[in-house]
């Protein structure tokens, strides 16, 4: 629908509404808007010229909006991607984990190791300082040995006698004695014992015994002097080594004792004992293990020779086979005998393991 304008020569035409409220303004003239007209490019074809072109206002130019950037979103891994890394982090995990179980285990490997080196070289230590305490200077048997007992002892006729101890004849055997529990009766009643033990076993030669205490060391000569009651003078004291060996004999089925005893110096040893001579019976009577036997205070020591050994003796009046004999051999030992044949035997004894430990 048109709305056709009247007339009005002062009224401009214009087709903007925003220049035509302008030009109403300009004029003052009241303008009925129902009567506005309102002009349509319907109106504009119809009034195109064929011979010429109506000119068309430009277009007003657009105005684009500058695009603001658009941050770059961060990449996410993908489903695969995010399994690979997962993968690669459980992977490093157990990477880490097993350096770590490998320093844990040769740190454990160390320990154990050094443990092992010290327990050896505590055993070592501790063995060679046993085997040091239990060197003496007369060939023994090995701890092991020690007072072997035979569990039986069959005779003629097949019967068993009673269980008696299997001494070595050849080499020394231990006598075990607390020192510490005992006096000089309870151990000349363990060599009483041990003596008839013995003889019971009918051997040939002399027994050797080294004398152990508790703990299965050496007793020295001092200690065991002082214990059962010898009465030596300390100059015949010091010039013997602590080293000694105790000999237990068969004579004619009565035990006797001896001792073979270590020289220090062996002119001064025999000048302490020249001069100690006419109390040596009584020095020595703890040896004597036969009960019925008297004492002279007026000794006078003889002299013998057997194998070239010069041998001081007295014999003990009231006993049968009972005297004191010393003498000195020549591996630097003074020897002690409560009958001649002991000493003798004892001899014979020392001089057999010597040539054997000469071979």
């Amino acid at each position: 629908m048109l709305i056709k304008q009247k007339e009005n020569p002062e009224l401009p035409i214009v087709s903007d509404p925003a220049q035509a409220k302008l030009a109403l303004d300009k004029t003052g003239t009241n303008i009925d808007m129902t009567n506005f007209p309102v002009h349509t490019m319907r109106d504009d074809l119809k009034n195109l010229d064929l011979g010429g072109q109506e000119k068309v206002p430009a277009p007003a130019p657009v105005f684009m909006p500058t695009p603001t950037p658009t941050p770059t979103p961060i990449s996410t891994p993908t489903s695969s991607q995010g399994s690979s890394f997962q993968q690669s982090i459980v992977m490093e995990k157990k990477k880490e984990s097993s350096a770590g179980g490998k320093g844990v285990f040769i740190l454990a490997l160390i320990l154990v190791l050094v443990m092992l080196a010290g327990g050896g070289y505590y055993f070592w230590m501790t063995r060679l300082k046993n085997t040091s305490d239990d060197t003496v200077a007369i060939e023994t048997t090995s701890p092991a040995d020690q007072n072997p007992i035979r569990t039986s002892q069959t005779g003629a006729g097949g019967a068993d006698n009673a269980t008696l101890p299997a001494f070595s004849e050849s080499q020394a055997n231990y006598l075990s004695i607390d020192m510490q529990n005992t006096d000089a009766l309870g151990l000349q009643a363990t060599l009483k014992k041990t003596a008839d033990s013995v003889v019971q076993l009918n051997a040939t030669g002399p027994i050797e015994f080294i004398l152990t205490d508790k703990n299965n060391n050496p007793i020295s000569f001092q200690d065991f002097a002082q214990k059962i009651s010898l009465t030596l003078p300390e100059n015949v004291l010091t010039q013997l080594n602590p080293t000694f060996s105790l000999y237990i004999y068969a004579n004619n089925a009565q035990p006797r004792l001896g001792l073979a005893l270590a020289e220090k110096n062996n002119a001064s040893l025999k000048a302490a004992m020249t001069q100690e001579e006419k109390k040596l019976t009584h020095d020595f009577a703890a040896l004597f293990l036969d009960p019925a036997y008297q004492l002279d205070n007026t000794t006078v020591l003889k002299s013998s020779v057997y194998n070239s050994n010069q041998i001081r003796y007295v014999n003990i009046p009231g006993a049968t086979n009972l005297s004191l004999d010393y003498t000195f051999t020549n591996n630097q030992q003074l020897i002690i005998g409560t009958s001649r044949m002991t000493t003798r035997a004892i001899l014979d004894y020392i001089d057999k393991t010597v040539t054997q430990s000469a071979k």
